[in-house]
């Protein structure tokens, strides 16, 4: 009986997608300065001994056009980022983990010469201390706390607005926390920001972008900002390398140290795919 439902919903599957759109971008592509985006690239902490190594992708599986020329898709979300120790000898051993995985819809509607969009994300964060991360105090920067493991699990849904015209993008939304690991956890997390870019040529521009949230515990307010900016080199139609600075101030955005501030100055790369 499993045989013959998974069967039928393949097959009520590949006749939805026979009557997909052809898929070249994510509908609503990753905002640039969220920490919670899929990417593939790497950040070096200037002002201290970590590095942050970002796997993972996020792409669309369905788009499809109305007749009002209203748009939407149905995508999936898979990442990690990690905090790594930077030592001698060119090791970096893994401290902590941060998993992602979910799905998203999302919906754009070209009006003039601007596009308005919005995503709808359900997602999980779940975080690790990996074998790394040592009690010894010659491995950590100096007054920084030592901390036991924890279990920090969160579900949740994401609904993010955005308005976009060729170089410009504001964007305002919301993180509800529907289930949360430990329970003092905010259930809202606000957030809005920017992201942007100038054209050089047709294979080099500028982009930079602002994000903010406030999160925090046990109905404290805590800020977290992020402000990237870099240059990226268009190497094919849909692929480039992004050079980038990225500032950030804040709660910590790995889970294991949610309770420590953070001011990280970070130089990095990226890959992009879209």
């Amino acid at each position: 009986m499993r045989l013959i439902k998974l069967c039928f919903l393949l097959l009520f599957s590949n006749i939805i997608l026979l009557n997909a759109d052809f898929i070249e971008d994510p509908l609503v592509k990753p905002f640039a300065a969220n920490i919670y985006e899929a990417r593939i690239g790497m950040l070096d902490y200037t002002s201290d001994n970590y590095l942050r190594l970002d796997i993972g992708s996020n792409f669309d599986l369905y788009h499809k056009t109305l007749k009002n020329n209203l748009q939407f898709g149905i995508g999936t979300e898979f990442f990690t980022y990690t905090r790594l120790r930077s030592e001698s000898s060119f090791k970096f051993p893994v401290e902590t983990i941060d998993y992602y995985f979910g799905g998203n819809l999302t919906f754009l509607y070209p009006s003039g010469n601007n596009n308005f969009q919005g995503r709808l994300r359900i997602g999980h964060i779940s975080t690790h201390l990996a074998d790394g991360y040592t009690d010894n105090r010659n491995y950590h920067l100096e007054g920084e706390v030592i901390i036991d493991p924890i279990v920090y699990s969160r579900e949740f849904i994401d609904l993010t607005f955005a308005v976009e015209n060729s170089n410009f993008r504001p964007y305002i939304g919301v993180i509800y926390n529907f289930h949360k690991i430990p329970s003092i956890l905010n259930m809202f997390i606000p957030q809005v920001g920017f992201d942007g870019k100038i054209k050089i040529n047709d294979w080099l521009k500028i982009v930079g972008g602002l994000d903010f949230k406030l999160s925090g515990y046990n109905g404290d307010l805590i800020g977290m900002t992020d402000l990237l900016l870099g240059i990226e080199f268009r190497t094919a139609q849909n692929r480039s390398i992004l050079l980038k600075g990225d500032f950030y101030a804040g709660e910590s955005y790995f889970g294991q140290f949610y309770e420590h501030k953070i001011e990280h100055l970070g130089l990095g790369f990226q890959f992009n795919y879209y």
